[in-house]
């Protein structure tokens, strides 16, 4: 369970949280508070390389509205949807 009682499998970056151990490791490691993290709906755009760089989840993935995949390219994380 995350912090406020939701499950994490019913929050939308929860395979970036599993990717970083958890919700409050990701923020751990970025500087932030554990209630910052969970406010994310979407990786934001000044966080998205940090996030990349902690997870291993490409750019792409993580925001494919700003980083789409490049033509004939494939995604790291093909079906999961974040």
């Amino acid at each position: 369970m995350l912090e406020g009682g939701m499950a994490s499998a019913d929050h939308p970056l929860c395979p970036v949280f599993k990717a970083a151990g958890s919700a409050a490791l990701l923020a751990r490691k970025m500087g932030v508070t554990p209630q910052a993290v969970h406010q994310w709906r979407k990786i934001p755009p000044l966080r998205v390389l940090e996030v990349e760089r902690i997870t291993g989840i490409s750019r792409s993935d993580l925001r494919p509205d700003l980083y789409p995949i490049a033509k004939g390219a494939k995604s790291g994380m093909a079906g999961v949807s974040l």
